[in-house]
């Protein structure tokens, strides 16, 4: 249970953010109640709690089908900070395959655990998640990123999964030259 905002922000939450994020995230996702007695999140929370998701197949088609040119924005203490390996930059060729070995060896560990039944399933990295479906997500997304045919991964020191709040200039520092080559701004 979250009491306060400071709170929230840094505990309640899988990616800790600046109580300055979360008071952006929260001024853009409420709206004033219909009572007046205070606010609700304007978005539809049922969107979020479905159970039914595309299969990864309709995901990389539609991925696989985009044909213009894509920017993916990361700050390197963020999502995949515990993804990093010495000396293999992150989506360097010879990171792809270390993931893919590490991917392969514990999900074959997974299989023989689970005599099969239960598969390794993906999940965003947070203090819970295990390895297992840490390195399961890493792979996912890498496997996304080989079907998107014109897509630049862009990375900026710091900003944490929310880095498009916390350090706005910095995404746009790295995102105006790739704007100007691709064409996006004449």
């Amino acid at each position: 249970h979250c009491n306060t905002l400071q709170h929230a922000a840094t505990h309640c939450n899988t990616w800790p953010m600046s109580v300055e994020d979360a008071r952006v995230l929260v001024s853009r996702g409420t709206t004033p109640s219909v009572s007046g007695t205070g606010y609700v999140w304007s978005a539809d929370a049922a969107i979020m709690l479905t159970r039914i998701r595309p299969s990864e197949e309709f995901v990389t088609s539609i991925l696989g089908g985009v044909k213009c040119p894509q920017a993916l924005v990361l700050a390197r203490d963020g999502l995949f900070k515990g993804a990093s390996l010495p000396r293999l930059p992150l989506f360097s060729f010879f990171w792809g395959v270390a993931v893919t070995l590490a991917y392969w060896i514990i999900a074959g560990v997974h299989t023989v655990k689970t005599l099969g039944r239960e598969p390794l399933r993906p999940e965003i990295p947070s203090k819970k998640t295990s390895i297992g479906s840490k390195v399961a997500f890493v792979y996912l997304l890498l496997c996304r990123r080989r079907v998107s045919q014109q897509q630049t991964v862009l990375f900026v020191p710091t900003g944490g999964h929310h880095v498009h709040l916390s350090d706005a200039e910095a995404v746009m520092s790295r995102l105006s030259p790739w704007l100007q080559e691709t064409g996006g701004i004449r």
